[in-house]
Parts: C-alpha cells; sequence; structure tokens
C-alpha cells in the first residue's frame, strides 16, 4: 500500500477534556493514497507502561509512556525497535512533533527532544504542553492568582516569544495553522496571530466548561463544543443541537458557516471535508456548509467502539477500534480483546481494507473504555493500546 510518508500536523484534540486520556490526538494529512487490499501486523513493541500518544516521525513513530521509565521513544517502523529512549517522570501530553524536534511533558515541565537523538534540546519548568507547529511550542502555564497564560516558546532556542493571559480557562484545545493559533478559552474560541500572539478575531461559544476539538479544513475551522445547559436559550439549544455540537468559522474573517449536532469530540479533516468517528457509524461533512457527505456503519457485524481520533493520510480515512471477541477466550474464560483498523475512502467512506489485531485478555475489567492510539508512517499504519503495546501494520 502506498501511504505517504510526508505528514503534516494539525493540532491537537484534547482530552475529554483531553480527547480519550490524550490517545490518537491529532488529524494528520498527506498527499498519497492507500489502497492495498488487506494488511497485517508487522511488528509489536512494549513501551513497559500505559500510552499517552504516538506522533510520526522520519522512518519511526514517536510513543510517550505514563510509566516512569524511558517515558518517550522512538520506534523504528521497519523492526518496531527503539532508536532512542528518554527517562522523565509519567508522560502527561504528547508526543507532538514540530521541525526536527519531539515535544512531551511531564509533572516537572515541557521537554524538547532532539528527533534523531533523543537528547534534551530544552525545557520549559512547570508547564504543561497544549501543541506545536509553525516554528512555537505553546506551552501552558498557572499564575499565582490561579489563572492561566498561554506561551508560545520557539522552537528552535525555547525562547518565549510572546505570551497572552486566559484568565480562568487552562486554554485547551488548540490547533495551530496557516500561521494562526486557534485556542478555546472560557468558552470563546480565541485566533491568535502565530508570530505575534495579537488577537485576529473571537467567537462566543455555546455554554460550555470549553471547548473541546479544534481541527483546521482548508479555510475552516471546525470546533466541537461539549455542552452544559443554563437558562431559556441553552436548553433550545440542548433540543436543537444535542449535548456535542460542531461548529465552523471562516478561518480569515471569524464569520459563522453552520452548527450542527454530533456524537463524538474526535475528528479529522480531508481537504474540504470533516470526518467524525463514532461508536458505530463514521460521518463526514462538507467544512464549508456542514452538510453530511456520507454515512457508514464499518463494524455493524459486532459491537466495537472507536477508541482514537480519526487519521486521514491521502485519500483514506484510517480509524482503529477495539472490541471484545465473542469466538475466542482465554484459559480462564475470559474474552480476548482485539483491535481493529480500518482504512476508507475519505471522499466516498468506500471499505478499502482492515487488519485485527488480537491482544490477549484484558487483565481486568476497566473503568473506563480501554483508548488507542493512531498514526501512520509512510507505508506503516501504527496503533497503541493504552497498556502500552504498540503494532505496526503494512
Amino acid at each position: 500500500m502506498g501511504v505517504v510518508a510526508n505528514m503534516i500536523h494539525t493540532g491537537t484534540v484534547l482530552s475529554r477534556r483531553r480527547l480519550f486520556l490524550g490517545l490518537g490526538a491529532v488529524a494528520v494529512v498527506g498527499a498519497g493514497a492507500t489502497s492495498c487490499a488487506a494488511a497485517r501486523q508487522q511488528w509489536t513493541h512494549n513501551l513497559g507502561g500505559r500510552l499517552r500518544g504516538l506522533a510520526a516521525g522520519d522512518g519511526v513513530v514517536f510513543a510517550a509512556g505514563a510509566d516512569d521509565n524511558r517515558s518517550a521513544a522512538a520506534i523504528d517502523v521497519r523492526t518496531g525497535e527503539a532508536r532512542w529512549t528518554y527517562e522523565m517522570t509519567s508522560a502527561v501530553n504528547g508526543p507532538i512533533t514540530v521541525d526536527d524536534l519531539v515535544m512531551v511533558d511531564d509533572r516537572y515541565g515541557v521537554h524538547a527532544l532532539d528527533a534523531a537523538t533523543g537528547t534534551r534540546r530544552w525545557m520549559d519548568e512547570e508547564a504543561w504542553l497544549v501543541d506545536a507547529g509553525d516554528g512555537i511550542v505553546l506551552c501552558g502555564h498557572e499564575t499565582p492568582d490561579n489563572g492561566y497564560t498561554l506561551t508560545a516558546v520557539d522552537a528552535a532556542s525555547g525562547e518565549a516569544r510572546w505570551i497572552v493571559p486566559l484568565g480562568p480557562s487552562p486554554g485547551d484545545p488548540a490547533a495551530i495553522a496557516g500561521s494562526r493559533v486557534h485556542i478555546g478559552s472560557s468558552e470563546v474560541l480565541h485566533t491568535l496571530d502565530a508570530a505575534t500572539g495579537a488577537t485576529v478575531w473571537e467567537q462566543p461559544l455555546r455554554h460550555s466548561t470549553d471547548p473541546v476539538g479544534i481541527t483546521v479544513a482548508g479555510a475552516v475551522v471546525c470546533c466541537a463544543e461539549d455542552f452544559r445547559p443554563g437558562g431559556t436559550s441553552s436548553i433550545r439549544d440542548l433540543i436543537e443541537y444535542g449535548s456535542i455540537s460542531q461548529v465552523g468559522f471562516d478561518a480569515a474573517s471569524g464569520r459563522q458557516l453552520w452548527r450542527r449536532a454530533d456524537e463524538e469530540w474526535a475528528t479529522a479533516h480531508a481537504s474540504t471535508l470533516c470526518i467524525s468517528a463514532r461508536s458505530y457509524e463514521v460521518v463526514a461533512w462538507d467544512a464549508a456548509t456542514g452538510a453530511t457527505r456520507w454515512t457508514v456503519y464499518p463494524l455493524n457485524d459486532a459491537p466495537a467502539t472507536i477508541g482514537a481520533a480519526p487519521v486521514v493520510a491521502g485519500d483514506s480515512c484510517l480509524l482503529a477500534y477495539y472490541r471484545l471477541s465473542t469466538q475466542r477466550t482465554t484459559t480462564d474464560g475470559a474474552p480476548d480483546m482485539q483491535v481493529v483498523v480500518l482504512a476508507l475512502a475519505a471522499d466516498t467512506g468506500e471499505s478499502r481494507w482492515s487488519a485485527e489485531i488480537d491482544l490477549g485478555a484484558y487483565p481486568e475489567t476497566p473503568k473506563q473504555d480501554p483508548q488507542l492510539a493512531l498514526t501512520v508512517v509512510g507505508d506503516t499504519v501504527v496503533v497503541g493500546h493504552d497498556r502500552g503495546t504498540v503494532v505496526g501494520i503494512a
């Protein structure tokens, strides 16, 4: 298959508030195509601790784990072996790539690592990683009066370029695209000039705790809203749009283009399309109008749940689901955990290929759904499970 190696980071969709515990947080776009009829597992790498996320590099996939040793690693996508590891105290976010760096954070601050060697270039102490791109790293800081600021740090030098106050909200999530920083804070979508931090435009959002996901599709900024009703108008909004909605703004002017009901925060984009993956369906809509373009039900033959944000590579949309096997059990009678990776045509939703990965028995009944991370490096699709297993598929 021919998944393109030239991946472009387009912003992080963080959590529920940190969406899916930081896993599968980014949407990536390339110029190639995924067109193989079948795919199979090539290698397995065990991080030794819970996975926080994956990011594509040059012939490697970067992984960050929540264990206390070797928390970040560069894994060769041909062999599954680690090229380097970096020890820190239990990763919180990341990894995110920018220029020749890999960004991760832990409770001590944000670490900028050389992508080729894993050597630390610089560190922003007592900060957390928000996003990175266009030569800058966005770092969040808490102020003495329990407020928050956003600092744009020069990726090469580690020096601050600009700082803006965020008030009582920590300012998650954010997306960097087209020399603009789009960030949600205190029920407002803020668009800043990436070079100076000056406000370009602002738009209020539906009454919510904060926006929970931002992506940029061409000339449109798409923001997911986690609705919290309050007041008569909010109740009307809840009836019309549900508890989660997506809203589109013109990236240049901030003019609202559309709003639509949705059921998930996880959204990718493919040129002029936005794609949202849910537990039972995948929906694509026109980024300019908000009109639905296609809907498919990829796993209607078995119960499964989306575990990672969709990833767009070339003209394909990749999805990762987890499910308990209804046919195989372990020796003690527990069902096996499976991961299903699907490739759909981004423009039509037509199925292209699928691959199943057997993870064995889940060690205990999880308090919440197991989560996945998904990315693409060259011809290899990489999926990671929150137990620390990273698998390469080609």
